[in-house]
C-alpha cells in the first residue's frame, strides 16, 4: 500500500484509512508513539500512563484488604524494619 504525504498548514501529513487504523486497533483521537529508524518510520500505539489515584480509583477494593500472608509477614522483625 502506498499514502502521498501531504501539505497540512505548515507541517506535511499522512492519512491513515480505516483498514490501517483497524490493523492496528487504533481509533481517531488515540496516540501514537513515533520513532523513525533507518528511513524507516515506525508508529505504534502509546501506552497509556496512569496517576496513582487513577490506578486506586479502578482498582478493586478487595485488593486493599491484606492476606493472611501479608499480617503474617508485618507481624514479622523483618516487616517491622520498614516502620
Amino acid at each position: 500500500m502506498k499514502i502521498k504525504v501531504q501539505q497540512w498548514g505548515n507541517s506535511a501529513a499522512i492519512r491513515l484509512n480505516k483498514g490501517i487504523l483497524q490493523q492496528m486497533t487504533t481509533k481517531v483521537g488515540d496516540v501514537l508513539d513515533v520513532e523513525v529508524s533507518n528511513n524507516t518510520l515506525l508508529l505504534r500505539p502509546a501506552m497509556p500512563k496512569y496517576t496513582m489515584a487513577e490506578l486506586l480509583a479502578n482498582s478493586q477494593k478487595s485488593s486493599f484488604s491484606l492476606s493472611d500472608d501479608d499480617k503474617a509477614w508485618l507481624n514479622t522483625t523483618i516487616g517491622r524494619e520498614a516502620w
